[in-house]
């Protein structure tokens, strides 16, 4: 199996360490460097992290997009099923609990903004 959004293969002893490094995080999400930020396209502008779950920040031409993910990995794949309740939870311990946000699809998008939709 390899690493999500990785060529690098997900051994059994890179996933121990993998989470015992989730679970040594807080509980709640903590701002980390973006560098630190999973491979990706591109690096977001800022980037969160919880024991459970990434959160990264994105400049999307005049808008900012959140995208939010579970640490958890299931058949080689970030493992979804977010509940609306979670993604409202991320965005306020991101810092943007009094933004609008919507969600777009592919469902792990959020999109913000200081004015309503």
């Amino acid at each position: 199996m390899k690493f999500p959004g990785t060529q690098e293969e997900f051994t059994p002893e890179l996933r121990r360490a993998y989470y015992a490094e989730c679970r040594a995080q807080t509980v709640r999400l903590t701002e980390m460097g973006s560098v630190n930020f999973p491979p990706s396209y591109s690096r977001p502008l800022r980037a969160w992290r919880s024991r459970t779950h990434l959160v990264g920040l994105w400049q999307q031409g005049e808008h900012q997009r959140l995208t939010m993910q579970r640490t958890a990995i299931k058949n080689g794949q970030w493992q979804d099923g977010m509940t609306w309740d979670e993604m409202m939870r991320l965005k306020a311990e991101a810092g943007f609990g009094d933004r609008w946000a919507v969600e777009i699809f592919p469902p792990s998008y959020a999109w913000t903004s200081n004015t309503p939709p």
